[in-house]
């Protein structure tokens, strides 16, 4: 029964099915033409989802599993775990990290939704440590993920080493579920998680492929309590995280400076004014080129200009 707790799973999933599971609808029915799906939120015409026996299936999100139509989801709402403190890093934090590390928890109090902007090496995951602990001496849960399965696994070696508990970690590859006060997990394992985690905390939110990735939000929305936090860690935001800021709807906290303390180096700026000419020059040597531009709409219009022009 361990297994089905703050969790959303197909009855194939399951060793036993307990008698206290709710049972959900694999989707629903919006209206005459049109079905949603409850595990990954996403809608399609029935026509285009049906199969031979006459139900529907969900395309979406097959990979963790056909979701149809005439067969249930199985959940358990969560229960609380032991409260204790698990950290055991003796490390210090900057001025600076300290500054970020108390504010993720007096923002955690009050559930907000945070994003922490810091540069490569700012040492993100350590500032995370504090609010992490002070979620799970309450015995509540705690969820760590990342579109990337080498992040995970990151998180994973660090975070075993500096705290006690038993820690899940979840990807595509990896050991079976095991219920567990912290859990790390790549974004699509979330497909199977529902209102379980009071702290969730997404690393590399600009990674691949979370961005604009629809499903992979609301299997983010839904692993949440309803009533929780969620931390977006990054160096590089995103222009919807940043509306989200404006809007009021997101808390920012930056660190712009390494853990050493030394502030980054700032590009200076050049005119080349036979930009092309130069690189005309440059491939004629064999070499590879690399060009970096800051934003992805300018790669793309530069690279339709190079096609164009080579």
């Amino acid at each position: 029964m361990n297994e089905l707790y703050g969790r959303l799973l197909l009855k194939k999933e399951l060793s036993a099915v307990p008698i206290q599971a709710i049972l959900l609808e694999g989707m629903k029915e919006i209206s005459k033409t049109k079905v949603r799906r409850s595990r990954c939120g996403k809608t399609s015409e029935k026509k285009e989802v049906q199969l031979p026996i006459g139900a529907y299936y969900c395309p979406y999100c097959i990979q963790m599993g056909r979701v149809r139509s005439d067969e249930k989801l199985y959940h358990l709402p969560p229960e609380r775990f032991p409260a204790v403190s698990y950290l055991s890093w003796e490390g210090d934090l900057t001025p600076s990290q300290q500054s970020i590390s108390e504010q993720l928890v007096h923002l955690n109090q009050k559930h907000e939704t945070i994003l922490v902007q810091a540069v490569t090496g700012a040492g993100k995951t350590e500032m995370i440590y504090q609010v992490i602990n002070e979620t799970l001496k309450r015995g509540e849960a705690v969820g760590l993920t990342s579109p990337r399965i080498d992040v995970c696994l990151e998180l994973y070696r660090r975070l075993k080493k500096d705290f006690s508990c038993p820690i899940s970690l979840l990807h595509g590859e990896g050991e079976a579920y095991r219920r567990s006060p912290l859990v790390i997990a790549t974004t699509h394992q979330l497909l199977r998680f529902r209102h379980s985690f009071d702290l969730l905390i997404l690393d590399e939110v600009d990674a691949f492929p979370f961005p604009d990735n629809d499903i992979l939000s609301f299997a983010l929305n839904q692993a949440r309590k309803p009533s929780s936090t969620l931390i977006y860690l990054t160096a590089t935001t995103t222009h919807d995280l940043e509306r989200q800021v404006k809007l009021g709807h997101i808390k920012k906290l930056q660190l712009p400076r390494r853990f050493h303390g030394s502030p980054l180096v700032l590009p200076q700026f050049f005119w080349q004014s036979k930009f092309y000419q130069m690189i005309k020059k440059q491939r004629t040597t064999g070499f590879p080129l690399l060009i970096f531009v800051p934003e992805i709409r300018q790669g793309k219009a530069l690279t339709q200009d190079l096609v164009e022009k080579f």
